[in-house]
C-alpha cells in the first residue's frame, strides 16, 4: 500500500506543489524534492532531499 501511495504522490508531484508531512522517512525523502526535519518543533535539517538523506546529523534526530 505504501508503494501505491509513494507513485501517486511522486506522479501528483510532477503536475502541482505537493507538501506532506510524514514520519515514514524513505516514502518522504522519495517524493520530495526538498526536504525539513523538525526537531521539538524547530527545523533542524533542511535542504535537497538527498543531502538531507546524507546528512550524517540525520540520525541523530530519528534516534534520540
Amino acid at each position: 500500500m505504501i508503494e501505491e501511495i509513494t507513485e501517486r504522490l511522486i506522479d501528483l508531484a510532477k503536475e502541482i506543489a505537493v507538501i506532506i508531512v510524514e514520519q515514514h522517512l524513505d516514502l518522504a525523502l522519495r517524493v520530495a524534492d526538498y526536504a525539513y526535519v523538525l526537531d521539538r518543533g524547530r527545523v533542524a535539517l533542511q535542504g535537497e532531499a538527498g543531502e538531507v538523506r546524507d546528512n550524517p546529523e540525520l540520525m541523530r534526530y530519528l534516534a534520540p
